[in-house]
This record gives C-alpha cells, sequence and structure tokens, in this order.
C-alpha cells in the first residue's frame, strides 16, 4: 500500500502506477484511468458494507443480545444484499416482534 498527499493506493504494479501519477502532478490523468475507476468503484462498495455493518450489528445485538457465531456469520450475508431487500431487512428489524398470545385455562 502507498500513500502520498492523502490518498492511498494498494500495492503492485497498480499501486505503483497510481502513485506515479499522483507524483507527477497528473492527478486529472489519473482520474480518467481504468484502475482508478476500479478503484474507486471497489472502495465505494467497502464504504457502503462497513456503513450497513454499523447499521445492522449494533441492531442485532439490541435484539438478541451478545452475537454467537451464526449471527456474526449472517451479518455478512446480510450486508451482501441489494438496496431494496436491505431496507426492508431494516425495517423488518425494527419493528416489534409479536408473539402470539396463548391463553391457558
Amino acid at each position: 500500500m502507498f500513500s502520498y498527499g492523502g490518498i492511498t493506493t494498494q500495492g503492485g504494479m497498480r499501486g505503483k502506477f497510481c502513485l506515479r501519477l499522483i507524483q507527477s502532478r497528473r492527478l486529472p490523468d489519473l482520474k480518467q484511468t481504468r484502475v482508478y475507476q476500479e478503484a474507486r468503484t471497489e472502495g465505494r462498495q467497502e464504504g457502503q458494507k462497513r456503513e450497513r455493518q454499523e447499521l445492522v450489528q449494533p441492531l442485532l445485538e439490541k435484539l438478541f443480545g451478545a452475537l454467537d457465531e451464526s449471527l456474526q456469520g449472517a451479518i455478512v450475508s446480510l450486508i451482501a444484499l441489494t438496496p431494496d431487500r436491505f431496507l426492508a431487512l431494516l425495517l423488518a428489524l425494527s419493528q416489534p416482534l409479536e408473539f402470539p398470545t396463548v391463553k391457558i385455562s
């Protein structure tokens, strides 16, 4: 991983190429490259996943207490949902759970 002027790139040839463009002050050229576009898209996706996890994990902890391994694993699947399904899940989890009442006579 390389860092220059607040910009961090991944290692390897891609990172070195990006770093050279940044150092040569050719940032507009960098923004037009496929590598930059892919890295930017990947960064956005990772940020969205992190944000979703920050929403889901405390909600599940509030509902179920400490999360065991199976619930921790479920978080990975939940944050991979499409935006529509993720929103539906959040709405469903935010509603109080209703249990049927049983009369015992």
